[in-house]
């Protein structure tokens, strides 16, 4: 499992139906609102890879460590990734 961080520019061109995240209304986004981050299995989807430029592939660890910084969870908020 693979997850991205995108600018919130490009929620609308995601194709959905190639990721794990349900849709735009249930992507992780950050607190002021600027990015969000997306799940999938196997290769970077194609509406992701076509992104300029093309974001990083992050791993679980990684995008655990990433929701854990002040800007993407308050201080009483529950992480649920």
């Amino acid at each position: 499992m693979y997850y991205a961080i995108i600018d919130i520019a490009h929620l609308d061109s995601l194709d959905f139906s190639e990721l794990l995240t349900d849709s735009k209304n249930t992507a992780r986004k950050i607190i002021d609102g600027s990015k969000f981050v997306v799940k999938y299995e196997g290769s970077m989807p194609p509406s992701i890879s076509a992104i300029d430029p093309t974001p990083s592939e992050l791993s679980h660890s990684d995008i655990i460590n990433t929701m854990l910084e002040s800007d993407w969870t308050a201080p009483d908020e529950d992480l649920d990734i």
